[in-house]
């Protein structure tokens, strides 16, 4: 996808794959106004066309997502991953980047938050969910969180919702 505008309380999305084939089927729909038995086959033909099927996701980013998610407590490098998965690290993050669509030290940032608000839910600590999740101290924590979620963890902590801002 290459744009969302945004229309009123709504999004319009352009640049989406198989975009074309969209708007052809929608045209015929529009301009020939067929039966709802002739529709419902045009729908069909249009959600079992090739430019809809999803190819399955490159088997070492799907290790490299693994990797992140069991080794969040511990400083593992981008390096690391990739000599794990057999990709240099510009291979790897463009790979990831295309796959999982968002750069793959981004992703490592929010999965530890992710983890660190999974443990404050559950009680614990600040500083406690801030080094379990792998941050040095709770002030890079705090930085992290406030750039990603926005606002500050501590205010977050009975809030069972965390607002991702800049995503890609």
């Amino acid at each position: 996808m290459h744009a969302a505008l945004p229309m009123e309380n709504q999004h319009c999305f352009a640049g989406i794959k198989g975009e074309s084939e969209v708007i052809e089927f929608a045209n015929i729909l529009r301009d020939q106004r067929p039966s709802l038995a002739t529709a419902e086959q045009i729908v069909n033909e249009w959600l079992d066309h090739p430019s809809r099927q999803l190819a399955d996701p490159d088997p070492r980013i799907v290790r490299a997502v693994e990797l992140i998610k069991n080794h969040h407590n511990q400083n593992v490098s981008v390096e690391w991953i990739g000599q794990q998965v057999g990709l240099s690290v510009p291979r790897l993050s463009q790979l990831f980047k295309d796959v999982v669509g968002t750069p793959i030290r981004r992703f490592r940032l929010w999965h530890r938050v992710f983890v660190a608000a999974s443990s404050l839910a559950k009680g614990a600590e600040l500083t406690e969910a801030a080094l379990a999740a792998g941050f040095t101290d709770y002030a890079q924590f705090s930085r992290t969180y406030r750039q990603l979620a926005g606002g500050n963890p501590s205010d977050a902590r009975n809030n069972t919702q965390i607002m991702v801002k800049g995503y890609a």
